[in-house]
């Protein structure tokens, strides 16, 4: 049994979620600035938005390199070695002198948060089972939905008064913190049996294996698509809402953090409605909705009497539907290989990301000042998942092969 049992369950959730809200506080809190930092090293607004661009790059790639080496290596090193990477490009990030040496450091610290985001789900599945987990993850998502929550607020007030660097200053931070917290209080979770495993198996066979398991991507890809919407108006959201709505940047957080509160409080439901109903039949019920919220949006921005409140109204409904399906396609996927917990979690975590990355990119490059771009991507995104959750096969789990 792992040595992480002895850890209370509030103590554990209090662990992996500030871990797992590394990666989503470096971009929101972040996201306010984007603006002011390109005027400040004299660089466009698309240059500006590459910064952005290259984190999701890093947070794709990034978690593979820790996946296989957290099933070989043990969770605690590996995550330490993250950790200090992030740190120093968090540092980096502060004193670069312009935009090509941020957008390069921008990356090297996603590569270095993916650890935190991949060790705290392969720690999360090597204590619980697929519906335990998904409940569990919702019970984390209390501590990760802070960060959207705060994260902009602070950083539109934080870059008003004291400019964008201190941002990052305040980023290696709280890793510097963070880090100290596991080393002191998170034993090493890792199964005899996983590390057994692990050693019988090389890189390549343990990522192939995972590949291979046709259930299990595609309830991956689906999950991917389906919280894609989250990275389009993460990309948009300081243009959409600071340039074309002309919210003043310290009101940013405000809106921003309207979605993160549904998206928190919708966690809660979906921890309870696992009570009752497998992950699953919520996941294929929240990405019909979701479906639904994104055609809301797209005929709210194709009205222009309706301002803002016809794209932020229906984003509120598109947010939370994140909360069924972000935890619960992460569950059902761990579930298909129990002996290859960091693998799945890496590449679970980087499909995810790359998907994202991918409508990102696509509304980013189409944005022609109003909503509608976005908004057409992001519905287009989330057909593709409802179809492959329509067409799902039963859950198949992979044996172990040595």
């Amino acid at each position: 049994m792992p040595e992480a049992r002895a850890i209370s369950p509030g103590q554990l959730t209090l662990m992996l979620g500030s871990m797992a809200a590394l990666i989503p506080m470096s971009m929101d809190l972040y996201l306010p600035a984007i603006p002011t930092m390109a005027r400040n090293v004299h660089a466009s607004a698309a240059a500006g938005q590459l910064t952005l661009a290259s984190f999701f790059l890093g947070l794709s790639v990034g978690q593979l390199f820790y996946g296989r080496s957290a099933d070989r290596f043990g969770r605690r090193p590996v995550f330490f070695a993250g950790a200090v990477l992030f740190i120093g490009a968090s540092l980096g990030c502060a004193f670069a002198p312009n935009i090509e040496t941020l957008i390069a450091f921008r990356l090297l610290q996603a590569v270095g948060g993916c650890a935190a985001t991949v060790i705290s789900r392969a720690v999360l599945f090597d204590l619980y089972d697929s519906r335990t987990a998904a409940q569990f993850l919702s019970r984390m998502l209390l501590i990760m939905g802070l960060a959207p929550i705060v994260a902009p607020l602070a950083g539109g007030w934080i870059t008003v008064v004291f400019g964008w660097r201190p941002l990052f200053l305040l980023l290696a931070g709280f890793c510097t913190l963070m880090t100290a917290s596991v080393y002191f209080l998170l034993p090493e979770t890792r199964s005899a049996e996983g590390r057994t495993f692990s050693r019988g198996e090389s890189v390549l066979g343990s990522y192939l294996a995972v590949l291979r398991n046709g259930p299990l991507l595609q309830v991956t890809i689906a999950g991917a698509f389906g919280s894609s919407a989250f990275f389009a108006y993460l990309s948009n959201a300081p243009q959409l809402l600071i340039e074309v709505y002309k919210i003043p940047t310290e009101q940013f957080g405000y809106y921003f953090g309207a979605n993160a509160i549904g998206f928190v409080g919708f966690a809660q439901l979906n921890r309870a409605l696992l009570g009752q109903h497998s992950p699953s039949t919520i996941l294929t019920r929240a990405t019909i909705f979701a479906c639904g919220a994104a055609l809301l949006m797209l005929i709210g921005s194709e009205i222009p009497a309706l301002g803002k409140w016809g794209v932020i109204v229906p984003m509120f409904l598109l947010m939370s539907c994140n909360s069924f399906i972000m935890p619960n396609s992460m569950a059902i996927a761990q579930a298909y290989d129990h002996m290859r917990p960091g693998a799945v979690a890496a590449v679970s975590g980087s499909l995810t990301t790359a998907c994202g990355a991918l409508v990102a990119i696509l509304s980013s490059v189409t944005f022609d000042g109003t909503a509608v771009p976005m908004t057409m991507v992001i519905l287009g995104a989330l057909l593709v998942a409802l179809v492959l959750r329509l067409t799902a096969t039963p859950p198949q789990p992979l044996a172990p092969t040595g």
